[in-house]
């Protein structure tokens, strides 16, 4: 039987407050949709809530024959259009709970098989609802069904129902559109519900009524959290296409867009807001990191954990929604990141290669890893080269990393990012490991690395089972074990790639003996 494929996990039901915010979202959702078009659009709301974070909503609409397909449907199935089966775990949050009549004037008029029928012939087992409906039994449902306990959001659920429960024909009047305000109200400004506003704003360019709105939810923060999150909303950019400004309806169908929206900017201002005090906004900003990093791992899904967590989100994201530096901004992380990694010679398909053995020499470097590693020889806070910028904490980085390498038997077990090139090889992360390693070993070393190729490279490793020419040190006829004041004087009557070595190699030997 298919009860036998599930455990009691999947029967239950968590975090409660972050449904009920889920379903005041969905109450926007129907009375937007009524505004869109009152014909196509019914009265119940659903989404789709899975394991990852990942929510896809639904709206009871109008279909052929004069039927209408519910809310859990039509949820449902966008789900399985944009991500694949229902995973188990998956939650189903409806403004009202789950039809499964059969001979009545309300099934005559529904597409398809009952809601209950839907959801017990997919792997979901837990219903989360905003109002129970009184006229259903719950005979033959397979899964776990939960009202809300939070009473004004009920009473907005139960509005919403009451416009056809007692009568199918019954159309809104005027006195039940009253009782809906008067029920949002009593629910106050809902925090969700307003972040998400103020970020469609922002996204069409409604700088000043974003922040109008911004100000009822941040009004009693600290006026530097304040400062922080206006700053953030200010530098979103208006989403374009085809050149011209989104409206509210385009973005609205936007899963990059809303998943953005739902699943990092409103944790983070709520993580910086700390409304759910402190080890609460810690946990939500666990989450929110964990967000992020999904959220990048879909946009490079064959790429290693390794890789993303350690270079592609540690320099592309770290919590922050804008970069004006960088010059992007989350929102449109999705579209920037494969521009990115195009304009260094990768893609989101690059394959990679961890490879254990990897011969390290100054003559393996492609020029711009080689102009970065000569100007910061030997951790120095001062770099050689003025256009080489030197990163906030470089010396603590440089004495973690040596004392790292030294516990680990002088070369550090976790691999460096490479990228193999027609020109050699550039370094995206490991940075202060490898500059230490060198100091410890000017004439090379053997030690871990990923390695991506860019563009039609051949896939030639450089590892340390066959070097095949001496190190750059050697070939140019410099003495790797000469002082540091030998090395001075040979780079001082030398020039070209031989002056450069032996600058390189006295900048190593004076920074490892200042340690």
């Amino acid at each position: 039987m298919r009860l036998l494929e599930f455990s009691d996990s999947d029967y239950e039901i968590h975090n409660r407050t972050k449904l009920d915010q889920i379903l005041v979202e969905l109450c926007h959702q129907i009375i937007k949709g009524k505004q869109h078009d009152p014909i196509k659009y019914g009265m119940v709301a659903a989404c789709v809530l899975d394991p990852k974070n990942r929510t896809v909503f639904g709206i009871n609409e109008a279909a052929e024959n004069n039927k209408r397909r519910h809310a859990e449907r039509v949820a449902m199935d966008r789900y399985v259009e944009q991500h694949g089966e229902i995973p188990k775990g998956s939650i189903i949050i409806t403004t009202l709970s789950p039809c499964n009549e059969y001979n009545t004037h309300m099934a005559d008029e529904r597409y398809g098989e009952s809601c209950t029928d839907i959801i017990n012939n997919s792997m979901v087992r837990k219903v989360y609802c905003g109002y129970q409906d009184p006229s259903q039994d719950n005979e033959h449902n397979e899964y776990t069904l939960e009202q809300t306990s939070n009473s004004d959001v009920k009473e907005l659920c139960k509005k919403f129902a009451d416009t056809f429960l007692d009568n199918a024909h019954k159309n809104l009047s005027e006195n039940t559109a009253a009782g809906i305000t008067k029920a949002f109200n009593n629910l106050g400004d809902p925090v969700f519900a307003n972040l998400q506003r103020v970020a469609l704003l922002a996204m069409q360019g409604r700088q000043s009524e974003a922040a109008g709105r911004l100000q009822t939810v941040i009004k009693d923060a600290d006026p530097a959290v304040q400062k922080k999150i206006t700053d953030a909303v200010n530098n979103i950019k208006p989403v374009t296409i085809n050149g011209r400004v989104a409206d509210s309806s385009t973005l609205d169908k936007s899963k990059q867009h809303n998943d953005w929206i739902i699943n990092t900017f409103i944790p983070w201002v709520q993580s910086l807001l700390g409304q759910q005090g402190v080890a609460e906004g810690k946990q939500t900003v666990t989450e929110y990191r964990d967000r992020m990093y999904q959220y990048l791992k879909s946009v490079v899904p064959t790429w290693p954990d390794y890789i993303v967590k350690d270079w592609l989100y540690a320099n592309y994201a770290k919590g922050e929604t804008y970069n004006k530096e960088k010059g992007w901004s989350f929102a449109n992380v999705g579209k920037d990141i494969p521009m990115i990694l195009k304009d260094m010679g990768l893609s989101v398909d690059t394959r990679w290669q961890l490879v254990p053995n990897v011969k390290f020499t100054m003559d393996m470097w492609g020029p711009k890893t080689l102009k970065r590693l000569q100007a910061r020889a030997g951790g120095n806070a001062k770099s050689a080269d003025p256009a080489v910028h030197i990163p906030a904490r470089d010396a603590e980085r440089h004495a973690t990393q040596a004392a790292l390498a030294k516990q680990q038997g002088g070369v550090r077990k976790e691999p460096v990012i490479l990228m193999k090139t027609a020109d050699g090889y550039e370094l995206l992360e490991g940075w202060h490991r490898t500059i230490q390693h060198f100091a410890m070993y000017p004439d090379g070393y053997i030690g871990p690395a990923y390695i991506a190729v860019a563009g039609t490279v051949q896939e030639n490793f450089h590892d340390g089972k066959n070097p095949e020419r001496k190190g750059l040190a050697k070939r140019v006829g410099v003495n790797t074990k000469a002082s540091v004041s030998s090395l001075r004087n040979t780079a001082k009557h030398s020039s070209g790639e031989k002056q450069r070595m032996a600058h390189w190699l006295a900048n190593m030997k004076a920074g490892r003996a200042k340690k």
